[in-house]
């Protein structure tokens, strides 16, 4: 038996079908469910409109394809290479191999500033080259004198 809320006749709540939350004793759970009242419908319309958003794009860091020289390596392999030549005649073949290996590298690549400008290595391949040639020089000293120098 469904009544209208506001009729005057019948001011009673019971059997009353009430489209909000109503609360009219203790609250046990803190919610209460009550039917929603009937929202009308809205026609669909016939054409769709798609909106297409561009893909993400990724901020890209520019690789300038430059070849890997790593003179800085070279500088440093030179150093170590021409000390174990100079004084430790048992190291002088295989450290005197790897000094030739960077001079082969290195000459290879002393106008790499006017082949490829800007290249990161240009200023320090020729620097890392006499470096080099210097560590060549340690070979002979290490292989006639070597810790005999000192003693």
């Amino acid at each position: 038996m469904n009544r209208i809320p506001n009729d005057p006749q019948n001011q009673q709540l019971h059997d009353l079908e009430v489209p909000r939350d109503l609360h009219t004793g203790d609250i046990i759970h803190n919610h209460y469910h009550s039917p929603s009242p009937p929202t009308p419908q809205t026609p669909v319309p016939t054409t769709v409109i798609l909106q297409q958003t561009p893909p993400l794009t990724v901020p890209l860091v520019p690789n300038y394809g430059y070849k890997e020289i790593g003179a800085d390596y070279w500088i440093f392999n030179s150093i170590v290479c021409g000390l174990c030549s100079a004084f430790i005649p048992f190291f002088t073949f295989v450290t005197g191999f790897f000094s030739f290996v960077g001079f082969v590298i290195l000459l290879k690549n002393l106008n790499i500033g006017q082949l490829e400008p800007g290249h990161p290595d240009s200023e320090r391949v020729r620097p890392a080259f006499f470096v080099n040639i210097g560590s060549l020089l340690c070979i002979p000293f290490g292989m006639l004198y070597g810790w005999n120098v000192f003693f």
